[in-house]
């Protein structure tokens, strides 16, 4: 009697469950991964002891890093130079003329009646007009000093990237366990872990294929 050899030899001594085990088996492999992966970016929140190792999850013991590589970035992207250059530029100062303009008709017609009406009394549309144009002339040109005045001041006093550093490490254990049981967060992690599971699937047919034919 001939003994049976190859891959009809193989389909003999495996049985069906054997054989659809496979891929199931590589699939949960999948899904499990993404899973585990998923919790252990967040927890444990805080560093705790397991059998003298010190546990803590990816992000919390990483946060102080992210916080310092992301005022860094911050404080790279955030230029008080491009500011000052963009608000100061003629096209931003005529862009904030008409607003200047209607307010200073209205102090020339309304208010200045309120606060010396015997001053108001003199002054009439052309002697308006005359001043407008003077104050107009006089505040387009004070207007990029005071803001470069301003944006000096502002840039001693705040400092960005301290900021973006300051408020990432106050991210609390709670705040990023509230994260990630969040419902956008839970989504993500089944879309992810369903897409783990059927490439996981795709590689145990892949798998049992070659273990039968090859």
């Amino acid at each position: 009697m001939v003994p049976v050899s190859g891959p009809r030899y193989k389909e003999q001594q495996m049985t069906i469950p054997a054989l659809i085990a496979v891929p199931i088996l590589t699939a949960f492999t999948g899904w499990l991964i993404i899973q585990l992966i998923a919790r252990l970016l967040f927890s444990p929140a805080t560093p705790k002891k397991i059998f003298g190792i010190t546990v803590q999850g990816i992000l919390p013991a990483i946060q102080p890093l992210i916080a310092e590589k992301a005022g860094q970035m911050a404080n790279a992207a955030f230029s008080f130079s491009d500011i000052e250059q963009k608000i100061t530029s003629p096209e931003a100062v005529q862009q904030i003329m008409p607003i200047v303009e209607g307010h200073i008709d209205f102090f020339l017609r309304e208010k200045l009646k309120e606060k010396m009406p015997m001053i108001s009394m003199f002054i009439g549309d052309k002697t308006i007009a005359q001043l407008k144009e003077v104050f107009l002339a006089e505040i387009a040109s004070m207007f990029p000093e005071l803001i470069k005045g301003y944006l000096g001041n502002l840039k001693q006093d705040m400092n960005v990237e301290k900021a973006i550093k300051d408020r990432i490490n106050a991210v609390s254990p709670t705040q990023l366990r509230a994260a990630a049981t969040s419902p956008d967060m839970k989504k993500m992690i089944h879309k992810a872990a369903f897409a783990a599971a059927c490439i996981g699937f795709i590689i145990g047919l892949v798998q049992l294929a070659i273990l039968l034919f090859v």
